[in-house]
């Protein structure tokens, strides 16, 4: 009776759009938004957008030709859509006398907001009843538990446990940095501070299971005693984050 089809970014719009008509169904209800965790063939973990939403039950239904999922990414603009279109026209109900319901998933990233719209098709004219229901989701980020095992995670660092030690270089009058690298990460930033001031330096794996980076003293202030250190990842294999 539906069948469903996932638009190219960019290419949501209805190309029926133009088209006045006079009778158009009444906008979709109960919208259901949340953030769920699946696996892949692979094995691999993804977070995944889960949308529900309900068809209304009232005479309108009759003028139903599609409905429409659409999905914004906020920090990009990227826009995806799901369209379920019918092949005949919808009774009401369901045969099982409950609403017509409607889902659909789709893969998200961690950290991201994202807009999510549903309406039916045809839309109403300008001006009238509002067509569409909206609702804004974020995901949780990579620190958070729920995503520190997906893939998009692991592959940015969730499970990197740096071990940083700084240590004082006596006969070089300098401090060196010491941490263990990320097996998927081959570029990292260190970063040593005192008060106000930084010294900043990049160091590449080059294979090597632990890295060492010196801080000569004298590019300090006099007075600095105490410092703190920042280890940034920066090229993945995967990526650059």
């Amino acid at each position: 009776m539906a069948s469903s089809q996932l638009l190219q970014a960019g290419n949501c719009m209805d190309k029926d759009w133009p088209r006045i008509n006079d009778y158009t169904p009444s906008s979709p209800e109960g919208l259901q938004v949340s953030i769920d965790t699946r696996q892949d063939e692979m094995g691999h973990l993804h977070p995944v957008l889960v949308v529900n939403w309900n068809i209304r039950d009232d005479g309108s239904v009759r003028y139903l030709t599609a409905s429409e999922l659409h999905v914004l990414v906020m920090s990009t603009n990227l826009n995806l859509c799901v369209r379920y279109s019918f092949e005949e026209k919808l009774s009401m109900r369901s045969p099982t006398g409950e609403k017509w319901s409607l889902s659909a998933n789709m893969l998200v990233d961690p950290g991201q907001t994202y807009q999510v719209s549903v309406f039916n098709i045809p839309k109403t004219k300008v001006g009238y009843s509002p067509y569409d229901v909206s609702t804004n989701v974020t995901t949780l980020a990579c620190p958070d538990s729920k995503m520190q095992m997906t893939k998009f995670c692991i592959e940015r660092g969730s499970l990197w446990q740096p071990n940083i030690s700084l240590t004082a270089v006596s006969e070089k009058s300098a401090v060196a940095v010491n941490f263990t690298p990320d097996t998927l990460c081959e570029e990292y930033i260190v970063i040593v501070s005192c008060s106000t001031y930084q010294d900043i330096r990049r160091i590449h794996k080059a294979n090597q299971k632990t890295l060492n980076v010196i801080f000569h003293l004298v590019e300090f202030p006099t007075f600095c005693c105490q410092f703190d250190v920042e280890v940034r990842e920066l090229k993945y294999f995967a990526g650059i984050c």
